[in-house]
């Protein structure tokens, strides 16, 4: 489910598979979300069937600071000059006398016995927190017409 400030939650089903989440819509086609997922699919592939660490990944994928080529930039409604400062995955940028960038960073993996974990990793007081929350999901029985029994 997604909230939308002012909006109706979205209740839509996802497939299984790799998704990006961005401030947009899940999928949504932005030139550092399909960067991030291109960047995934060679991190698993690397990583080949090993179990992955959820905080080594956060480290070199989420933290990456390389910003979408100025020609492929969204027109988002926002000046430009500062929708390129905001294409990267990870935004650290002068906004006047404050600083403006990412605060949070999420990893939800779920395994095909259910077992999930939540990693975040979160700024608090400039500081970087981290919080793993990790529960089992029971899996839901289908019949032979594919509704849920």
């Amino acid at each position: 489910m997604e909230q939308r400030p002012g909006g109706d939650p979205v209740i839509q089903t996802v497939a299984p598979g790799l998704h990006v989440l961005s401030n947009g819509a899940i999928d949504s086609p932005w030139p550092k979300a399909l960067h991030l997922g291109q960047s995934f699919k060679k991190y698993l592939e690397t990583n080949d069937d090993s179990e992955v660490s959820l905080k080594q990944m956060v480290e070199e994928l989420m933290m990456d600071t390389i910003k979408t080529d100025k020609s492929l930039v969204p027109d988002t409604g926002v000046d430009p000059e500062w929708e390129y400062k905001l294409g990267s995955i990870f935004i650290d940028t002068a906004k006047g006398q404050a600083r403006y960038g990412t605060r949070s960073m999420v990893v939800l993996a779920v395994k095909l016995d259910g077992g999930v974990t939540f990693f975040k990793r979160y700024l608090e007081n400039s500081s970087w927190k981290e919080n793993i929350i990790q529960f089992q999901m029971e899996k839901a029985q289908h019949d032979l017409r594919g509704t849920l029994e």
